[in-house]
C-alpha cells in the first residue's frame, strides 16, 4: 500500500511540477529527512535521510522552483554535499527530474559549464554507492551530471 502512493504523486504531464520533498519523504524512513541548506538554490534539495535505518544521502532536482532546472548555485550545492557524502562514506540516492541548465548569458558568464563539470566530477571520483532515480525527465548536459550512469 505504501508502494501505491508513489504511482500518484509524480503527474503524468511534463508540464505539471510536483513537489519532490514528497518523494523524498515517501522513499525515506518516516520523519527522517534532514535538508540541508533549503534556502539557498532551492531548484536542488540536499539532505540526509534513513532507508530501512542507514543513513542516506540525497540529492534531487525540485520541479516547483525553476522546473528543476540546474543553475550556478544549485550545481555547486549538488557538487559539495556529494563530496561530503563522499567523505564522511555515505551513500548517495539521486531523483532526476531535469529540462537541462538554465539557459542565458548571464549564467555563460558567470561559468555554468565549470560549476556542472565540478558536479560531473564530484559523481565520477565518489567510491560511495551511487544510485540515480529518473522521476520523470532527464535532458541533456544537466542528466549527465547529475549522476547518471
Amino acid at each position: 500500500d505504501h508502494d501505491r502512493k508513489l504511482d500518484v504523486l509524480i503527474p503524468d504531464s511534463s508540464h505539471q511540477p510536483y513537489d519532490m520533498h514528497e518523494v523524498i519523504t515517501t522513499v525515506l524512513d518516516e520523519d527522517t529527512f534532514l535538508e540541508i541548506h533549503e534556502l539557498f538554490a532551492p531548484n536542488v534539495i540536499c539532505g540526509f535521510g534513513r532507508i530501512e535505518g542507514r543513513v542516506i544521502g540525497i540529492v534531487a532536482n525540485q520541479p516547483m522552483v525553476n522546473a528543476g532546472t540546474l543553475d550556478i548555485d544549485a550545481s555547486e550545492k549538488a557538487a559539495r554535499f556529494v563530496r561530503t557524502c563522499d567523505s564522511f562514506n555515505i551513500p548517495v540516492l539521486t531523483f532526476v527530474d531535469t529540462p537541462g541548465f538554465l539557459p542565458g548569458v548571464e549564467q555563460e558568464h558567470d561559468g555554468i559549464i565549470r560549476r556542472g563539470a565540478k558536479l560531473i566530477y564530484a559523481y565520477a571520483e565518489a567510491t560511495v554507492p551511487l544510485l540515480t532515480v529518473v522521476t520523470r525527465k532527464a535532458y541533456g548536459g544537466a542528466y549527465i551530471v547529475m549522476g547518471s550512469k
